[in-house]
């Protein structure tokens, strides 16, 4: 489910990033491609010459396996297997990649081993235990299934409150 900003927030991103007082504050805003042009002119006109858009396509096969085998210190023939599986279930997002493999390993389907001092995945286990698990949005359900009751209200305030709170 996508969040989106609403006009008065917007507007006080304007306010922030046009006064002067504010000059040595970074503000870095995220969207997935299909922001409304009106409210993206917004926030360019609001911050001026200084307005930086970065655009970040999905990886490429390659590039996520060089991730991958970099991060296991592995030669890339040998994720590339586990690559076909994260890449399907990521199409390349570098960041939803990360979450899924996050979650490989917090489910006991990927870690490193003291003992043989390398990092392991069990494919069969990834394929049989994964099979359900269709995009991201799915994982992070299932991630925050996993947390106390407690850890989740707290979650749920803080997601209310904003950015900042205290607990």
């Amino acid at each position: 489910q996508k969040h989106r900003a609403d006009e008065s927030s917007l507007d006080l991103f304007s306010h922030l990033i046009q006064d002067p007082d504010s000059e040595h504050i970074l503000f870095v805003g995220a969207y997935d491609g299909d922001l409304p042009p009106e409210i993206l002119q917004k926030l360019k006109s609001a911050g001026g010459e200084e307005t930086l858009e970065i655009k970040l396509e999905h990886l490429e096969f390659d590039c996520i396996n060089q991730m991958i085998c970099d991060s296991m210190d592995r030669l890339p023939q040998e994720t590339e297997a586990l690559t076909v599986i994260v890449y399907n279930k990521t199409e390349g997002d570098v960041m939803h990649a990360r979450q899924f493999l996050e979650m490989l390993q917090d489910q006991g389907y990927l870690g490193y081993s003291l003992k043989l001092c390398q990092w392991f995945f069990d494919l069969d286990a990834i394929v049989t235990g994964t099979s359900r698990v269709n995009d991201v949005a799915s994982t992070c359900r299932n991630r925050l299934k996993t947390l106390p009751d407690a850890t989740l209200n707290i979650a749920q305030y803080a997601a209310f409150l904003g950015i900042q709170f205290d607990p």
